[in-house]
């Protein structure tokens, strides 16, 4: 009579018991496969995250050459506003005078100013 006794320890076989070892490399597969399709949607979510952040930036920068321009364009404005006012206090012209109070725009003339210095 020949008793088959169950290896234990190093030399042991995993699939000893019928079926064993596939149960295992069944669960084994399942848990990459479920890894490997959450990577994948972390990859296409890191994608879509990338390109709207991209379309996000190209907004910020039209709107600060937006900023930049209305900055540039206030001083030309100013200085345009200047000259006109200046031109219409030197040559009374009421065309000047009107366009100046059509736009909301005052000044006053400062005979002083105009003077020269005394030597």
């Amino acid at each position: 009579m020949s008793s088959v006794m169950p290896k234990f320890g190093p030399g042991a076989e995993l699939d000893d018991a019928p079926g064993s070892r596939w149960i295992g490399a069944g669960i084994m597969a399942w848990v990459a496969a479920a890894l490997a399709g959450l990577v994948l949607l972390l990859v296409i979510a890191n994608i879509l995250l990338g390109l709207w952040d991209r379309s996000s930036q190209v907004g910020v920068q039209h709107r600060a050459a937006f900023l930049t321009q209305t900055v540039s364009l206030g001083r030309i404005d100013d200085q345009l506003i200047i000259a006109i006012a200046t031109e219409a206090a030197a040559s009374h012209d009421p065309a000047l005078d009107a366009l100046l109070k059509r736009a909301s725009v005052s000044y006053r003339i400062d005979h002083k100013a105009n003077k020269a210095p005394a030597p």
